[in-house]
Order: C-alpha cells, then structure tokens, then sequence
C-alpha cells in the first residue's frame, strides 16, 4: 500500500492549493491541483464549503479521515477503478464534501504513479503510438482583460496561434508576438503589466488592444492567427451584457460578435462570448462564422452540458479543465463524447497554477485534444509549453 501525502503548496497568485505525493523507488512523484477565478457556476466544488466559502482545511480534514481507505486505492489497476472510489466516498455530484481540486489531486497521482509503475512518461502510458502530429497547438495569452486583469478591458484573454508542424516553432512564434505587443506599447508611452497568467495588460480600450495585437502579427510576420476568451458571463447582468460603454441584448450581442468577425479575418477562436447557459446563442453565432466557437462556462467540462451543446450545435470547440470536472475519469468522458462529435478539445490551464506539468502529457496522451491553451512567458505557464517542447523531442 503506498504512502499518500498532502501538502498545502501555494499557486501563481500565492493562495494555497493542494499537492499531493508519494515516494516510489527513492523517486517523489507529486501532483499539484490548480485553481481559477473565473469560474463557471456549474464546476464542481473546489473544497468543502464553511459558512459558504470553500475551505482548504475541509479537504485536508477529509483525506486524514479516509486516508487509508485512498492509499488502497493505489492497488487499483486503472484510473476508473480509483476515480470511482473516490466518487463513492463523497456520494454528491460536486464532490462538496472531498472537494474537487482533492479530487483532481489524487487523480492526477495516481496517473502518474501508474506510469511511473510501468517505467513510461505519463503520455507514452495514455498513448503508447504518440508521434509528432499528437502534440497540440499553443493557444498563448499574449494580453488580458477581464476579472484577470486590473484595467477596463471587458474580455478577458488575446490568444495567439500558429499552426507551424513543431509546437516549439509554434510556442517561439507566440512569444515572439507577446513581445511585440511589448515593443508597441513602450514605444507609445503606454504603461503597462502582467495579470495572473503572466499576460500583458494596461488600461486601454478594447479596440486598441485589437490593434495592438493585429499590429504586433504583421510585425512578427509569420501569419499568426489570434482567438479570443470572452468570458461573458463576467459582465452578463440583468439579462443584459454590459460591454464596455454599451449594453446589449442577447441577440444584439450575437450580431456585435459577428460582426467583428466579419471584419476580423484573423480571429480564428471565440471562447464564452455568452453568458454560460446560453446554448441557442452560441449556435446561432457558431452557424454564421468558420471561427472555432469554444465552450469554458458553457460546459465545464461535463459530459451532460456537452451533451445538449451538441444536440444545439451550439460549438465547433470545448475547453476542457480537469479541476473543473474533479476526476481524470470524468474527463476522459467528456473528451471521448467531444471527439465522436468532431469537436475540437483544447485542454487549459487555470489562472491560479503551478509548475505541474500533467496537462502536457494529457495533451499529447489524449485523442481529440488538439489545443493548449496555457500562457505565453510566465514561469508556471512555460513549464507546461517546456514540457511539450521535451515531449517534441522525445517523438522526433
């Protein structure tokens, strides 16, 4: 039976967040739950709620008492097998009791303890045919708005995207951008930060910020494409959405995005234009453009949200985050129905990480998973686009 260990580590924003570890065969194998601070209302619990706030400590409390019970867990021969055990111990649909990011946690582990067992990488174990044309496409936030950000911007993430063979072309290229976007503004006298992803902002208008990104793509010249994260449901109120000076109605608001891409060739990703139940909206601007449409909020990586997103076509893409569902197992589903559907995956980050790499090799380890989106330069970001890089080599 293995020894299972919980720390109380701290994110990129310097809250405390969940690692756990066990040592096998004088090696330390860890796995570190990730937090967001925009999330979708249909997530699972993160930790156990206390007066109504999630609690950290409630996790910790939960693990002490079933310790023993998880450790045996370890014995199981597949993720399912352990996944399901700890669905049983917490018997809500949330896991408001355990807690997600415990959940994801321990999960993550015991992927990786099983790998370690059969002397692979964790995306050899998942995928033992990997080759080059596996890895996925960097979505790299190159400026940010929104509840990331301390400006008046109302969207939250300017991606960039290359589609060159080597994701190390691909994540060169996108740092090449950022610094772009860089360059301008300094030249401008425009003074400017980094948000919690690492991503440049300044308080700038929305329109501005598009020129400075298009700008920033001719400059670099390699014919980068750019997406958007929304992330709507931040300024959906009273059934209006409230963009920058303006406020529109629903159906207004599905003609002001297609409109944009109408005049915006470049833009090639659309992610939560809409507040996150509104399913008919996303189809409705998903019919008019060839941009991938991409569900966060909408679906939260649940197989039963994505279900009715593909009964309305409502998307051509799913942004998928393990904590947000609490188990690889469940993920896993949710990736399987997306991919039977011909719906693009792109595996993401959370605004709240750390140096743990696991959704690198589930990039590469997964079908159907065809981009990451995981930061451009920060440290916690760039060990994930590193990590792709390694794997790169590992396949060439």
């Amino acid at each position: 039976m293995q020894n299972v260990q919980l720390l109380k580590f701290y994110d990129s924003r310097g809250c405390p967040t969940i690692c756990a570890y066990l040592k096998y065969e004088n090696e330390i194998i860890k796995a570190i739950a990730p937090a967001g601070k925009s999330t979708g209302s249909h997530e699972v619990i993160s930790y156990p709620l206390d007066k109504g706030k999630p609690n950290i400590d409630l996790s910790f409390k939960f693990f002490k008492e079933n310790r023993k019970t998880i450790e045996q867990g370890f014995d199981f021969d597949n993720q399912e097998e352990f996944d399901s055990l700890l669905e049983e111990l917490d018997e809500s649909p949330n896991f408001q009791e355990i807690g997600g990011n415990l959940t994801i946690a321990l999960s993550m582990l015991f992927l990786k303890f099983k790998a370690k067992q059969n002397g692979l990488e964790v995306f050899e174990y998942l995928n033992p045919k990997a080759k080059i044309k596996d890895l996925p496409k960097p979505l790299g936030n190159s400026f940010g708005g929104g509840v990331h950000s301390n400006n008046k911007i109302p969207v939250q993430e300017f991606l960039i995207t290359n589609n060159k063979k080597l994701v190390s072309e691909n994540i060169k290229l996108n740092i090449e951008v950022y610094k772009k976007i860089e360059e301008q503004l300094k030249n401008k006298k425009i003074f400017f930060g980094k948000n919690d992803e690492g991503a440049i902002t300044a308080d700038i208008n929305f329109n501005d910020a598009i020129g400075f990104v298009e700008k920033a793509i001719d400059i670099v010249g390699e014919k980068s494409k750019y997406g958007l994260d929304v992330a709507a449901s931040e300024f959906y109120k009273n059934k209006k959405y409230e963009f920058e000076k303006n406020k529109y109605s629903e159906t207004e608001f599905v003609s002001f995005w297609d409109s944009f891409l109408k005049k915006h060739k470049n833009v090639m990703y659309v992610e939560d234009p809409f507040f996150e139940d509104s399913f008919d909206a996303f189809a409705s601007l998903q019919k008019k453009t060839k941009a991938l449409i991409c569900g966060d909020d909408l679906y939260t990586t649940n197989k039963e949200r994505l279900q009715e997103g593909i009964k309305k076509k409502s998307s051509k893409a799913i942004l998928i985050k393990p904590n947000q569902i609490g188990t690889l197992s469940r993920m896993y589903d949710t990736v399987n129905l997306a991919h039977k559907n011909n719906i693009d995956c792109v595996i993401s980050h959370r605004s709240g990480e750390s140096c743990d790499t696991t959704i690198a090799h589930l990039a590469v380890g997964l079908k159907g998973i065809n981009y990451i989106k995981t930061g451009t330069v920060s440290g916690e970001r760039l060990a994930k686009l590193n990590e792709l890089i390694l794997i790169e080599s590992l396949l060439k």
